[in-house]
Order: C-alpha cells, then sequence, then structure tokens
C-alpha cells in the first residue's frame, strides 16, 4: 500500500513539474491556426471560427461523405481534461465526437489514457528535442450518418 503511495505522489509531482516546465518553456503557434493550414493543406474547406462550449473557437470542416460539416474544438490538454468540457461535450446535441490527440484517436473519453500519451510524448519531446510544445487535444463532433475517422 505504501508503494502504491509513492507511486501516486511522484506521478503527482511529475505533472506538476512538467506543468511549470511548459508555463516557462512560452507558448507555440496558436492551435486554430495551424488547424486550419494543415487541413486547407489537405484539401478540406474550412470554416469560420464559431464559439463553441464556453467560448472556446471551433471549426467548421466538409470531410467526404459527410452531408454537414464536422465541428472540431482545439482545447489545451489542461482544459480538456478539467471537470466540466467532457461532461458538456457528452451532453451536447451531436450524434457522435471523438478525441484527437498526438497522433491517437479514442472514440470515448479516457483521462487515465489521455495522461499516459501526455506523458510519454513529453518524455520524449524532453530527451530529442528539449522542448514541450503541447499539441492541442482534437474534440471533434460528427453529424448523423458519418463514421468518424482521422482528419490530421
Amino acid at each position: 500500500m505504501n508503494f502504491f503511495r509513492l507511486c501516486c505522489v511522484t506521478a503527482l509531482i511529475g505533472f506538476v513539474a512538467l506543468g511549470l516546465l511548459r508555463r516557462h518553456a512560452g507558448h507555440g503557434p496558436d492551435a486554430i491556426t495551424l488547424s486550419v493550414a494543415h487541413l486547407r493543406g489537405t484539401g478540406h474547406t474550412v470554416g469560420a471560427p464559431a464559439k463553441m462550449l464556453w467560448g472556446v473557437p471551433s471549426l467548421a470542416i466538409s470531410v467526404d461523405g459527410c452531408s454537414a460539416p464536422v465541428k472540431m474544438v482545439p482545447f489545451d490538454f489542461d482544459e480538456i481534461v478539467s471537470p466540466g468540457i467532457m461532461q458538456a461535450a457528452q451532453v451536447a446535441d451531436h450524434d457522435t465526437y471523438r478525441i484527437d490527440y498526438a497522433g491517437e484517436a479514442f472514440d470515448k473519453f479516457d483521462r487515465s489514457a489521455l495522461y499516459r500519451l501526455r506523458l510519454r510524448n513529453d518524455l520524449a519531446q524532453l530527451i530529442h528535442t528539449y522542448d514541450l510544445n503541447e499539441p492541442p487535444v482534437i474534440l471533434s463532433f460528427w453529424p448523423a450518418g458519418c463514421t468518424p475517422r482521422a482528419i490530421f
């Protein structure tokens, strides 16, 4: 039991330390700007940003085979795992949502899997680039009749 507590405290200290390093490292480019550039470069039509879920900007993206645009909301990692965001997304008036983060996709909200992926990516970035630029967590809402798939 004491070993488990020690592991939990160590993990908590690690997350706090990485968070402090990330704040001092400065912010990278805007997630919306990067997302729009990437999507337009891959042939998607991107609508003007609109406000969604607590005023966070969202994009409407054309996807082949979907009659309506897919709404995409990029979040900072700390925002998406905070209480309230995913609860609001789950009760929003959309049929299907998908979470994309650092090349991985989730069809349901799995906080522990997101934290494991974040820790693995942060350690890899520190080892290889000495940088902590965090990719955004993309929450996409898919209209009825569309199969969620990778856009990025």
